[in-house]
């Protein structure tokens, strides 16, 4: 599963380390977006995923970020697909003189 079809499905994302590169960027936006629980090697890892599955608080205040990260998405492609069209038909309607 990506990480997008998670963030889509509400899913916890928990990450104990990254490739560098592209991979290491996308973690870095995701943690500054608070989307995903980077894990620490120092603490049992059923520990630190208890922690959060089983906080309510904790655990509806991550979906609620991710509602709103997936939110936005789909806010800017509908705009991005209603310009487009939009564009397509007046381009469609110069070319006919």
């Amino acid at each position: 599963m990506t990480i997008s079809e998670a963030l889509h499905k509400r899913l916890p994302i928990f990450i104990h380390s990254s490739l560098p590169g592209q991979e290491q960027i996308n973690i870095e936006y995701l943690k500054e977006k608070e989307l995903l629980i980077p894990l620490n090697d120092a603490e049992a890892f059923e520990q630190q995923l208890k922690n959060i599955l089983e906080n309510d608080v904790k655990r509806n205040r991550l979906i609620k970020r991710m509602d709103e990260y997936v939110d936005s998405l789909e806010v800017k492609v509908d705009r991005v697909l209603a310009d487009h069209f939009k564009l397509y038909r007046y381009e469609t309607s110069q070319n006919q003189f």
